[in-house]
C-alpha cells in the first residue's frame, strides 16, 4: 500500500536526498520518493508494517535534520 507523509522544518534539498537514502534502506519498505518542494515523503510497505515503519522513517528525519518533523496524511 502507498503512505504520503507530511515533511515538516527540511531545510535543504540535500537533507530531503539523504532521508530519502536513509529510508530506502528500511526493511519491508519501497518505492521511496521525497519531495523537498512539497515537502512530502511516499512510500510502499505491508499494511501491516506501516506503524512500526512510519516510526522508523521519524527518528531518520530527526537524525538528519533534527529539526524536522513528519505527520501522517
Amino acid at each position: 500500500m502507498k503512505y504520503v507523509c507530511k515533511l515538516e522544518n527540511v531545510d535543504c534539498a540535500h537533507c530531503a536526498s539523504k532521508i530519502e537514502k536513509a529510508v530506502s534502506g528500511i526493511k519491508g519498505i519501497d518505492n521511496v520518493n521525497v519531495s523537498f518542494f512539497s515537502e512530502k515523503l511516499s512510500f510502499e510497505c505491508d499494511e501491516s508494517l506501516y506503524d512500526e515503519i512510519f516510526e522508523k522513517v521519524k527518528e531518520i528525519c530527526r537524525k538528519v535534520s533534527p529539526d524536522s518533523g513528519l505527520k501522517k496524511l
